[in-house]
């Protein structure tokens, strides 16, 4: 794999991480955020991913 190959795929994967974040948190607001142990385990772990990713 070519490390423009290695770079496409690394920002996909951060992008599909952001897009599922946005889709999570839609129409949610932070008390029904901080209520709902789906949506923050859901949540935390994108940006878990996000994290490992760009780090």
């Amino acid at each position: 794999m070519t490390a423009e190959r290695r770079v496409q795929v690394w920002l996909s994967g951060v992008l599909t991480a952001i897009a599922l974040v946005n889709d999570f948190k839609a129409g949610l607001t932070f008390k029904t955020y901080e209520a709902s142990a789906l949506h923050r385990s859901a949540i935390e772990r994108q940006v878990g991913i996000i994290g490992e990713a760009v780090n």
